[in-house]
């Protein structure tokens, strides 16, 4: 009755009828496994199979069976589990598996360029801050050399305005002590001798 249930069809249908004469349509692959395992072992033990109903709806189908003896002949008794909503479900889960497989390998593969990128604009601001670095180093030592040079200028200017200064007073006594001795030697020549002594002193 449960099997009846399960392919929509009435016990009086399915009574002493083949899988194909109710409709039932075993795959290919699946017929010839199941042989094999009949053949070798007698048995089949939760073998997944796939069978097409009346309507042509794919069934996926746990399959069990064994080979046993009626009234002196050898059948087979088997029993099935239709799991095609699982399994259905199982294939869409897939699906969406290998979809988000694909979704998170291109999201890696933008984040992968993404850090490429990255690497180099960060490889390039290095390099433009070594730069910087280099320039902002030559502009101090410029700046070094022109205080410097200021500084040697302004000592010129000093030293210039400095001497300038000592100058105009050693020309106005050196103008004085010509003065003297000339007045001397005119008018004083008897104190010349005492006096030339500290002019010397002066001229020195």
């Amino acid at each position: 009755k449960a099997f009846a249930a399960d392919v929509g069809l009435s016990v009086e249908d399915i009574v002493g009828k083949n899988s194909r004469e109710i409709g039932l349509i075993v795959s290919e692959e699946s017929k010839a496994f199941l042989l094999k395992e009949q053949t070798i072992y007698g048995r089949v033990d939760n073998a997944e199979i796939v069978v097409t109903d009346s309507n042509g709806k794919r069934k996926d189908i746990y399959y069990s069976s064994r080979i046993i003896e009626l009234n002196k002949k050898p059948v087979i008794i088997n029993s099935t589990i239709d799991v095609t909503e699982k399994k259905n479900i199982e294939r869409e889960l897939e699906k969406h598996r290998n979809h988000l497989e694909i979704l998170v390998n291109e999201r890696t593969e933008e984040l992968n360029a993404a850090n490429e990128e990255l690497i180099m604009a960060n490889k390039e601001l290095d390099y433009q801050r070594k730069e910087l670095e280099f320039t902002l180093l030559n502009l101090k030592n410029a700046q070094n050399q022109l205080i410097q040079a200021e500084k040697m200028a302004s000592l010129g200017i000093l030293a210039a305005g400095v001497a300038h200064e000592i100058n105009n007073p050693l020309n106005f006594i050196n103008g004085g002590i010509q003065g003297l001795e000339n007045y001397f030697q005119e008018n004083l020549k008897d104190h010349q001798e005492n006096v030339s002594p500290l002019i010397e002193a002066i001229n020195i």
